[in-house]
Formats: C-alpha cells, structure tokens, sequence
C-alpha cells in the first residue's frame, strides 16, 4: 500500500528512535506493515530491527502511530504516537464495545510485555553473571583504544545472537535504578569495529536503556563524577585516586565516586534522580565534546549539578 509520507511525522518518529538507541537508516515507510533494518551491532546482513508506523489514513483513532524494536536486546516494543499541536487530527468516538475491548487489548499486552521484561532482565543478569570479571591485562579492543584500566564492575562474557549463535568476548556493564538500586539493564559493547563508522558497537539488553552503573568509589567523601561513556568514567578516576594506606602494595584508597550512564540520552532521563541520590556530595558532570555532550551539560546544570568539566577522553 502507497501512503503519502509527511516529513514531520516522519522527523518525529526518527527522533523518537533515536532516543531509545535505535537508528533507522535512510527513510521510513508509513503503511501499516512491518519493516526490517540492519542495526549497527548486526554483522553480515543481519537484520535486527524493526518497525511498524500507522498513518493518519490507517489509524483508528487519526493519529499516526507506531513502534520500534531491537530483536538483539529482547524485541522489546517501544511505542510512539504523534501530536500536532497547531493542528491536532480530530479523535473518533468509540462505542461502550470498542472502548472495552481496547481496554482489555491494552491490559493483556501490558502483561505480555511485563513478563517478556522480566524474562530479558533474567536472562541479561545469567549473561553478566556467567561471565568473567576483567583481568588488569584485558586485551578488549574498546579498552586498549581508550587507554584505560578495567575496573569495578565490568566483565567478559558470551551474548547469545539472533540465530542463537553465540558472540564472545563482549564487554558487559551491568546498570542499577539510581535509587532502588535494582538491576535494569546490561549495557554491551562487542569486540569488532563497525565498517561504516569506525566504532565498537554498543547496545542494550533488554532493549531500554536506563539506570546507571557504578564504576568505581562509592565512598562518602569526595565528588561524584558523572559521565557518558566508560572510557570517561575511568579515565576521571584514576586522575582522582589518591594513595592511602594499603593492606596491600598498589591498593589505592578512592576519594570521589563516579558513574557512567552509557550515553547522552540516558544521562538526562537520570540526571535528576542523581541530584537527589547525592544531595550531599559535590555534583560534577564530565562533558563530551559533541553537540549530545553540550544537551546534556545544560540538562545536568538544570538538574542541580555544581559544575561542568570537559572529558579527558574522546568516547566512541
């Protein structure tokens, strides 16, 4: 089916995309179907995310409407549905009969959905415990590019693929709720450079990011550093260790607390839940020099943060 495409709907959709982690290459095509796309983590023509956009002729209720999946990290649906503002669609009266049985729809996919969660949490938190914690002579691409030591938490373990087939040597970092401090999510980053663009592949599992990961600290003194990437996040630490006095030779005594929140998006949805976690605590957010790093230094500021600091490392 041929459907006329409106470029801010599509704009608005991308965007969308775009902030739960996904990138859609090209255009879209707004007919009701399911499209396929390769994602930057897929290697060999694989194609591991999806997307369905309703339009305003195929919508019921004469919005344009839709969602986005990423099959790697779980096929978690994330929905979307546009609003103009300046000249919003009119909504169709349902009747008592279709009101109830969207009604039930919503709630059974609701809890479809709340134990697919709960599934891809488990089997996320089995990878990261299944996996080994990084030696200091850790030879994972990412790392030796960043120049940076392993610490706290990150490990080395094997990700199932969508064929099943299993990925090795996969950098995993395991991100909390800043206050419950409940596991919500892995954080991935494989070991092989994308063609196009020259990075390491990250991604999430389950498929929303979230929450972030303590890297190394957790002391009561000190500031708390807060950054985008890993390589930031070790890199402010070791230039804020000091030396105490160990139990044992090279044992350092930490005087700041840092946190990672894997990328600028996920840095703003978190930043005032930090503010609040260390009311206390000197609050400095480590800036990327890109146009996301700047967005996310004046979300921080806005926050309550107490300052802003460049990173001493390029993330990529």
């Amino acid at each position: 089916m041929s459907v006329a495409i409106n470029y801010d709907v599509e704009r608005s959709f991308l965007a969308f995309c775009a902030s739960q982690g996904i990138a859609i290459p090209g255009s879209i095509q707004m007919d009701g179907e399911i499209h396929r796309f390769s994602l930057e983590s897929d290697r060999h023509g694989n194609k591991s995310g999806a997307y369905r956009v309703w339009p305003d002729g195929l919508s019921h209720d004469g919005k344009p409407h839709g969602f986005v999946q990423d099959h790697h990290e779980g096929g978690e649906k994330h929905h979307w549905q546009y609003y103009n503002r300046d000249n919003p669609a009119p909504r169709k009266e349902l009747t008592a009969r279709e009101r109830a049985a969207a009604i039930a729809r919503k709630e059974a996919d609701a809890r479809q959905e709340a134990e697919r969660r709960r599934e891809a949490l488990k089997s996320a938190w089995d990878a990261y415990q299944a996996a080994r914690p990084i030696e200091e002579a850790c030879d994972h691409g990412y790392l030796l590019e960043k120049r940076v030591r392993p610490v706290g938490p990150l490990r080395v373990g094997s990700v199932p693929s969508k064929s099943g087939r299993l990925i090795g040597g996969v950098l995993m970092i395991p991100m909390y709720d800043v206050l419950s401090g409940k596991f919500v999510a892995l954080h991935r980053v494989f070991p092989w450079r994308d063609k196009e663009t020259g990075k390491f592949p990250k991604g999430w599992f389950p498929g929303t990011n979230g929450g972030v990961s303590l890297i190394a600290g957790d002391v009561s003194r000190g500031p708390v550093f807060v950054a985008e990437g890993i390589g930031t996040t070790i890199s402010m630490y070791d230039l804020w260790i000091e030396e105490g006095e160990p139990e044992a030779p090279g044992e350092y005594v930490p005087c700041c607390t840092v946190l990672a929140c894997m990328d600028s998006g996920n840095l703003i949805r978190q930043s005032r839940m930090i503010r609040q976690k260390y009311h206390d605590r000197r609050l400095m957010l480590v800036r990327d020099d890109d146009a996301a790093g700047q967005k996310a230094a004046l979300a921080a500021l806005d926050a309550g943060f107490d300052g802003v600091i460049d990173s001493p490392v390029r993330e990529g």
